[in-house]
């Protein structure tokens, strides 16, 4: 009644590094190592909006202490 079940094709790249992944260690260290780029990118894009968020803030205040209060003039 049913047919044989298709099999996946594996690529090329999966042929290459399955001799070297056979090792838990070797899987471990491949998702650390990813864990490790995706933590390090994450912190590198929070420095830099911080230092937007810094600029925009110093920016505000120097316009808000340069311009002359309008209820003093009066």
């Amino acid at each position: 009644m049913a047919k044989g079940k298709k099999k996946k094709k594996r690529s090329s790249f999966f042929k290459a590094i399955k001799p070297f992944i056979s090792d838990d260690r070797v899987l471990q260290f491949l998702f650390q190592a990813v864990a490790v780029g995706i933590t390090w990118a994450g912190a590198m894009k929070a420095q830099k909006n911080a230092e937007v968020v810094g600029e925009i803030a110093d920016n505000t205040q120097a316009l808000l202490q340069s311009k002359p209060d309008k209820a003093k003039s009066k």
